[in-house]
């Protein structure tokens, strides 16, 4: 082991110990002495996320896809990211870039998040198309079918939104957004007692969500 790889894991111990602001102030020092090093990079994207620092977190990201020779690896980490800074344009970008490659592996999860930024940027039609082809694959799991149903009630399909709803929060019980929905869907619809209802379910879940108090 070099003295930089000791350094490196004296950090990451630093980090995983509690100590995370210490931690991350001498990351950033390394890094400023070492930029283009791809193990203290490596690490320092994951902490620069978990700081909230998204750009600090994609200019490691994509000097770690430069010098990859797995790219798609790192275009699944910077896609989300953009995802995140409300960059639509750009994630698209780059999921694009793995569904045009030959070797488009996990499509269930590059369809499902297309389908999400599309859906963002208001085209329905299209973001309709790609969760279809999502929800082909069998390990559908809750956020797909959640978006599923955001898109259906942009349609104003609530009954059809409804049942994708249940199946989000049957998979996972303590999905906040999941109950939102559901309660939003029987507003529409008028029927207060059953939007109530999964509007405390929220709210119980988390009481300090805003959008559950709001509901």
């Amino acid at each position: 082991m070099t003295a930089l790889d000791y350094k490196l894991k004296q950090i990451v111990n630093q980090f995983n110990n509690n100590d995370q602001n210490k931690a991350f102030s001498d990351l950033k020092k390394l890094i400023e002495e070492y930029p283009n090093d791809i193990k203290i990079n490596d690490v320092y994207y994951q902490i620069a996320i978990k700081f909230n620092m998204l750009d600090e977190a994609l200019k490691s990201l994509k000097l770690l896809h430069k010098f990859s020779s797995d790219k798609q690896k790192y275009i699944l980490k910077i896609y989300p990211i953009y995802i995140k800074k409300g960059e639509l344009d750009n994630s698209l970008k780059y999921i694009n870039k793995i569904l045009n490659s030959n070797n488009n592996y996990n499509n269930h999860l590059l369809y499902r998040d297309k389908a999400y930024v599309l859906y963002l940027k208001n085209d329905i039609n299209n973001s309709k198309k790609f969760i279809e082809l999502a929800l082909k694959f069998k390990q559908s799991d809750y956020f797909t079918f959640n978006i599923t149903g955001l898109i259906l009630v942009k349609l104003r399909k609530y009954y059809e939104a409804i049942s994708y709803f249940e199946k989000a929060v049957k998979i996972n019980p303590k999905y906040i957004d999941g109950y939102n929905n559901l309660g939003n869907c029987y507003y529409e619809l008028e029927d207060l007692k059953n939007s109530f209802f999964n509007y405390k379910i929220s709210y119980k879940l988390d009481k300090k969500n805003h959008t559950s108090l709001i509901n």
